[in-house]
């Protein structure tokens, strides 16, 4: 199954994600709607970094949704 994604689009995605929560993360006295985006985005990070490792199923069928 194809999403239109290359793997240099992920590891692009992931490149960013982490320089804003770097950036985010050292910012002293941040207000609490950047520590809520420190954490979204960790959560996400963490979300595409499982689905990477993922190995695709050799007996599931494409679905058209």
């Amino acid at each position: 199954m194809s999403f239109g994604y290359t793997v240099g689009n992920v590891s692009a995605v992931l490149t960013l994600i982490e320089h804003i929560t770097h950036k985010v993360r050292n910012y002293r006295d941040t207000p609490a709607y950047f520590q809520q985006l420190h954490v979204e985005l960790s959560l996400m990070q963490n979300t595409i970094q499982y689905v990477i490792q993922l190995e695709p199923a050799d007996n599931l069928e494409h679905a058209n949704l």
